[in-house]
């Protein structure tokens, strides 16, 4: 999804993308959101990406995970 959001947007590396994703406490995906301004092709590849995907019980409720996606260039 962030390789075709960068491709479609015509940012080349290095390029910082940051994904957020909420997850209710039975372990079901609630949503998807991108840092900046708000991309809905993105967030609709993310969501159908995680679709059905379980993730771990929480006891602390509803948690929010965020994935920084950034190209590190070596000189």
């Amino acid at each position: 999804c962030v390789r075709e959001f960068r491709t479609r947007k015509k940012k080349a590396a290095p390029n910082r993308v940051v994904i957020s994703i909420g997850i209710d406490q039975d372990g079901k995906l609630l949503g998807v959101t991108s840092k900046g301004k708000e991309d809905a092709e993105l967030k609709g590849c993310v969501q159908e990406s995680l679709k059905g995907a379980l993730f771990p019980r929480s006891h602390a409720g509803v948690i929010t995970v965020t994935k920084t996606y950034e190209d590190i260039v070596v000189p």
